[in-house]
């Protein structure tokens, strides 16, 4: 049975960003988008920016609700099928082990990686029935080489991967196709869209010397990016690959850090860790 010709998308945190990018790229590039995010406005903002407007179908989702599952069969009743699905959403927590706020490491492990499996779960049936589909993570540099203060946006990102790499192994018997998207920095709005946690309140942090310097280095970074665009047209590659890789890498910090974390010995990693982020 030859492999299905895969044209409708949806995308998760589709809004801005990453997101908001790749369905303005895949949309000219001749494919039905699903945009799904948390702001209407925003999606509505992202469909009157589009060249080709009737090819994005604006859609209210917040992954961080479990019943946002419950929305996916309406989804595909509306627009037929969904061929592809780009598990994007998501979100940095700032804040130093010590001093999470549990509350704040689970919500963040609810959009960064148990959105991913639930919308996985939702449309894995109708892709097998339709024989074939792709499924899209997008994971972050962050997998391998973690920075200071942002463990628990590490630890989802590093789950995210070791998902992927599974549901890759299960689904290649139904011709669905699943690889992760591992970006370095993005000029995106990540920073700005950090939640800060911390247990304390009112008390001095012993990492308060640290983090300031941590922060002006961080934001530097973000500054010189990668743009967007270029995870856009990783998941358009993903898409017309007939046998994509299990992981792709976009940034040159990114290759950097993967190459680093895989081939160089780990002190030396964590030493090179301190002294670029901390001094």
């Amino acid at each position: 049975m030859p492999a299905p010709e895969l044209k409708s998308v949806l995308v998760t945190g589709a809004s801005q960003g990453i997101g908001r990018a790749t369905c303005l790229h895949l949309a000219s590039r001749g494919y039905q988008v699903v945009a799904a995010g948390r702001s209407k406005e925003r999606l509505l903002s992202l469909k009157a920016d589009s060249q080709t407007p009737e090819s994005i179908t604006p859609w209210e989702l917040d992954v961080g609700d479990p019943g946002c599952v419950e929305q996916v069969p309406e989804i595909i009743r509306q627009v037929g099928r969904v061929d592809v699905l780009v598990n994007n959403a998501g979100y940095g927590l700032r804040g130093y082990v010590e001093e999470l706020d549990m509350a704040a490491v689970q919500a963040q492990f609810e959009t960064n990686l148990f959105a991913t499996l639930r919308l996985s779960q939702a449309v894995i049936p109708h892709m097998r029935e339709n024989g074939g589909g792709a499924i899209i993570n997008i994971g972050s540099v962050s997998a391998h080489l973690g920075s200071p203060s942002a463990g628990a946006y590490a630890a989802t990102k590093s789950a995210l991967r070791s998902l992927s790499l599974v549901l890759r192994l299960e689904l290649h018997p139904f011709g669905i196709k699943v690889a992760v998207i591992e970006p370095g920095v993005v000029r995106a709005n990540f920073l700005r869209n950090q939640v800060v946690s911390s247990w304390r309140e009112g008390e001095e942090s012993p990492y308060a010397s640290r983090a300031k310097k941590l922060e002006e280095r961080t934001a530097r970074f973000h500054h010189s990016g990668a743009d967007p665009l270029r995870v856009a047209r990783t998941v358009e590659r993903i898409i017309r690959a007939k046998h994509p890789r299990p992981s792709y890498v976009v940034g040159i910090d990114g290759g950097i850090g993967v190459f680093a974390a895989r081939f160089l010995p780990e002190r030396l990693v964590q030493y090179c860790t301190r002294r670029v982020l901390m001094g």
